[in-house]
């Protein structure tokens, strides 16, 4: 039975009289507080709210205490407007399918929450509700605003605010928004922005093939946690899921996920997002027509996924930190972005970043960035079907249209993968002499650009590599280097016997340069003797490719002594020591392309042979071929008119070059008998002579070099 001021304050709503009960306290949030004579003369019977709407009289409640359900499904009062601020509704308020013209709850306590699902109206207003229960407002239709910021919602069912569906002419306002349980906002469809900034989202635990409010099956969400849910969303606006400038730090507890979204932009500045069993941001085949930032020490504790979105502007995520336990931080693979990406300025990642096939417009910044591998635990976990390892950031076969940059104080612990990838701009690695870029994977590939492609200049300086530079098969325009900047081959973990048989266990750090070609070559180390260094400590010193296109570059450039000379180096480098020509060809021609070095040695020869053919005469080691009858002829005394002299140079010399033809062979030979010794200085001076005459002609006419 209601009380005398119940049935008094009911027949004055029921006659359309507005009912101005509060304070400028809130009552509402303070009602458990408050005993009942707080209430006493502030109560009304909610059968008279939908008595009043449906008679057709606006309802205007403040501070009021409304007993009841209040049931105003399918109501039809397009010009009325239906207020209750600063009150408290003990029952559930129907709106169900209903036409109103404003809803005003704003600083009311919902105790058995708000069910408005396909209500239409102007605008909204839930500006500081407390909904004890589940607000449903599915297929809402807002042809204005809806506010409902600093709200609080809890709920005992997972879907704690459920908009999906709904059209909302103007930006929707949830700033400050505590939610216990999931918001789910799929297909909805709002003409200016929809703001979560400084909102505390709690998600709720999301269980599969049991059964929602509407009777429908819940399906898998891709976590089991989920907090927001935007899948097929049409925000014409942006999508704000920031944290206040010097206030309310957003959060959610669960999966934030949009498949098939669409909006102006996406911010998400200073926002923490947390769900370490699976996706912690979840864009798939997403459309954002301006940027996408995660800025402002914004967190991640879990994967964050953008596949196959295409994004108009930017990528931002300096200042963040990423976590990934499952093994990846980032991931996103075959997106496309028109706009730079900028991955610096302190941004922390633990987990594998990857851009696999991704197209970027702009350039890319990994300035001042930390990047780290997955723990060993997370390396070898499957997790959307595919291992992290040891990468730590990956632009495998990626398209950037600008730059690359890695500079200031980057460090990565883990493979940095730019495998078949293609930068239309500059590849800079450069760091400074007191901030040096660091490359640590012992043991491992540090940096695999295998197949890279720079349309520009590749400039690596001062850097601190622990691990192994992968550039094989990489191309460049311009190749600019300082030559300290690389790694030089350690082995680790062997044995002697591994050593010597060329058979490493491990290597600990290197440079792999097979395949890597370059238009021009820009560097204070630019001479030969300098870059020998390089290639003998690369892990590729034994392959000629290196050594061949420096040379190559040489000859075009006009160094013809330092083109001959990397020629040298790369026979020497490929040519086994069982090899002859290492031990034939190398010091006497140098392969061909020292063919002089041959008439120094027969110079050489000449003079020695002479002089020991001098010496080696007056024993009788030397006789006539055809002495004349009757007359004693030797080596030491001469008389030309009766037997040409010997000369011990020219012979000699006849020795060496037979074809010459100084006759000195034809008139005196070694005896045998005498000197064994004299006839094989004889018989290998000739030998030599036709083996360096051979070579010097080939080298001569190009015949012996392998260009």
């Amino acid at each position: 039975m209601p009380s005398r001021s119940q049935a008094a304050l009911g027949r004055a709503l029921s006659e359309g009289k507005p009912l101005a009960l509060g304070e400028k306290t809130n009552p509402g949030r303070q009602v458990d507080q408050r005993d009942s004579k707080f209430w006493r003369g502030r109560t009304v019977p909610a059968a008279a709210v939908a008595t009043a709407l449906r008679a057709g009289h606006d309802v205007m409640i403040d501070g009021a205490y409304l007993i009841g359900d209040i049931d105003l499904s399918r109501v039809r009062a397009a010009t009325k407007m239906l207020s209750i601020t600063r009150s408290v509704i003990s029952g559930r308020l129907q709106l169900d399918a209903a036409t109103i013209a404003d809803l005003d709850l704003h600083d009311s306590t919902l105790l058995r929450g708000l069910s408005a699902i396909g209500m239409n109206c102007r605008a909204i207003n839930l500006r500081g509700v407390l909904a004890e229960d589940a607000v449903l407002m599915r297929y809402l239709s807002v042809n204005g605003p809806m506010e409902m910021h600093d709200a609080v919602v809890r709920s005992t069912l997972p879907e704690a605010l459920d908009i999906r569906g709904a059209s909302v002419q103007r930006s929707v306002r949830m700033d400050r928004v505590q939610v216990n349980g999931a918001v789910l906002a799929s297909g909805i469809e709002v003409n200016g922005s929809l703001n979560f900034a400084g909102s505390k989202l709690v998600g709720a635990h999301w269980p599969v093939g049991t059964k929602d409010p509407y009777g429908e099956v819940r399906n898998r969400a891709g976590s089991d946690r989920v907090a927001l849910t935007l899948d097929g969303a049409k925000v014409r606006g942006g999508l704000v899921l920031q944290s206040e400038v010097d206030g309310e730090r957003f959060l959610a507890l669960g999966l934030v996920r949009a498949v098939g979204g669409a909006f102006d932009s996406v911010n998400l500045d200073g926002g923490s997002f947390i769900n370490y069993r699976g996706y912690s941001i979840l864009l798939e085949r997403c459309t954002v027509a301006g940027n996408v930032a995660f800025r402002r020490q914004a967190h991640s504790a879990g994967t964050i996924r953008l596949f196959a979105c295409t994004i108009g502007d930017s990528l931002e995520m300096d200042s963040s930190t990423l976590e990934g336990p499952d093994g990846f931080c980032l991931t996103a693979e075959r997106t496309e972005i028109k706009g730079p990406v900028h991955l610096r300025n302190g941004l922390s990642a633990h987990g594998a970043v990857t851009f696999m096939g991704a197209q970027i417009g702009g350039s890319v910044d990994l300035a001042n960035s930390l990047f780290r591998c997955a723990d060993v635990d997370a390396r070898d976990s499957s997790f959307g079907g595919r291992r992290a390892g040891d990468t730590a950031i990956s632009f495998e076969n990626a398209r950037i249209a600008g730059s690359l940059f890695i500079g200031g104080s980057f460090a990565a612990e883990g493979n940095v993968v730019l495998r078949l990838a293609n930068v239309g701009g500059n590849f800079i690695v450069s760091g400074s002499e007191e901030r040096k870029v660091s490359f640590s994977n012992i043991g491992r590939s540090a940096l695999d650009a295998f197949g890279l492609t720079v349309a520009l200049a590749i400039v690596v300086r001062h850097l601190d590599v622990v691990g192994v530079i992968n550039l094989r098969s990489a191309r460049c325009a311009v190749l600019e280097d300082d030559l300290t900047a690389w790694p030089e081959a350690r082995i680790g973990g062997t044995t002697l016997r591994r050593r010597l048989t060329g058979k490493p266990k491990f290597v600990a750090s290197g440079l792999a340069l097979d395949g890597l070609t370059y238009d021009r070559l820009f560097s204070d180390d630019f001479a030969w003797h300098h870059r020998r260094r390089l290639l003998r400590g690369s892990l590729d010193r034994r392959t000629a490719q290196p050594y061949l296109h420096l040379a190559r570059l040489y000859a075009r450039e006009g160094f013809p002594r330092d083109a001959k000379r990397a020629h040298i180096a790369r026979l020497n480098a490929t040519t086994t020591a069982r090899n002859p020509s290492r031990w034939v060809a190398r010091p006497l021609v140098g392969y061909g392309y020292a063919p002089l070095r041959g008439l120094v040695v027969l110079i050489l020869a000449a003079v020695l042979g002479g002089f020991y053919f001098a010496h080696a005469a007056p024993s009788g080691a030397i006789k006539p071929t055809r002495p004349p009858s009757g007359r004693a002829v030797t080596s030491n005394s001469c008389n030309a008119d009766i037997y040409p002299c010997f000369n011990p140079y020219v012979y000699s010399v006849d020795s060496l070059l037979p074809i010459v033809g100084l006759k000195q062979r034809d008139h005196w030979a070694p005896d045998f008998e005498t000197s064994r010794l004299t006839a094989a200085v004889t018989w290998g001076l000739s030998a030599l002579g036709w083996i360096i005459g051979l070579l010097v002609v080939a080298g001569f006419t190009s015949l012996l070099r392998k260009d």
